[in-house]
């Protein structure tokens, strides 16, 4: 009765982990009505970290693969609007626990490999997987350096390039060539993705705000590089068609070749 056997979900652990925050919220509230006392604004931040652990809790339990790292990162802008709102710093270090559990998640683990691509491409995991997290982290971001430009931005804003490159280079390789676990073939995928490298750079060093930001100008200056180190490794040495004689398409302009020399030259 309890368990969802489709899902393999135990209510109970859910509803004890609700019950958990809710608990705490509700302590937080009670206590911010003293908050006089620089004792009870620690306590409210306690107790707020306490409702985030819990939902964190309920998620993992009710949660697999990349839903489990959506439902995470959006915590982060939660943090940010609660901490901005009720003036609680103490929610810092625990927003850096969350944005950091979720880069472990994105980047390092290899049970990513695994995950199930939808027969759609473009339309599958990936885009809610890391689109979301994206979207967190960088919203996050702007929340919370409206109190203070530390580490946590830094971060914020570093997980958010990452994954946004992660994704439009994966979203890449899944529209030509298919899983993640499959290799790359052909001189099309690495193009593209030079192509998508090269844009990202190109937009950071066109919008004024981020050409100030250090987490940008890093970025910047690693997508050119590595956009130009692919183009001469991958597409001029390794899959030149003048030596490789792979196919570059039937158009005589509109082919492969356009998209490997022509609009990284321009």
């Amino acid at each position: 009765y309890w368990r969802i056997e489709a899902f393999g979900i135990d209510v109970r652990w859910a509803m004890v982990a609700a019950g958990l925050a809710v608990a705490n919220v509700l302590a937080a509230a009670r206590a911010r009505n003293h908050s006089g006392a620089p004792r009870f604004t620690i306590c409210v931040g306690a107790y707020a970290a306490a409702a985030v652990a819990a939902i964190s809790l309920g998620a993992t339990m009710l949660l697999r693969e990349a839903w489990l790292t959506v439902a995470l990162s959006l915590q982060l802008p939660a943090l940010a609007w609660i901490g901005g709102r009720l003036g609680l710093t103490v929610l810092r270090p625990v927003a850096m626990v969350v944005a950091c559990a979720i880069l472990v998640r994105l980047i390092v683990n290899p049970d990513v490999l695994d995950y199930q691509l939808a027969s759609t491409p473009l339309l599958n995991w990936m885009l809610y997987g890391y689109g979301i997290p994206v979207l967190a982290f960088f919203g996050a971001s702007i929340s919370f350096r409206r109190a203070a430009d530390d580490a946590l931005v830094a971060v914020l804003e570093a997980g958010a390039l990452v994954f946004a490159t992660i994704l439009v280079t994966l979203e890449i390789h899944d529209v030509l060539i298919g899983p993640i676990t499959q290799p790359r073939e052909g001189l099309l995928e690495p193009s593209l993705q030079s192509i998508a490298w090269l844009t990202m750079a190109i937009g950071i060093a066109l919008n004024p705000p981020w050409t100030t930001r250090p987490i940008f100008v890093w970025a910047r200056n690693i997508l050119a590089g590595a956009a130009v180190a692919q183009i001469v490794l991958f597409q001029v040495l390794d899959n030149n068609p003048l030596w490789s004689g792979d196919p570059v398409g039937t158009l005589p302009i509109v082919n492969d070749l356009l998209f490997a020399y022509g609009i990284p030259a321009g």
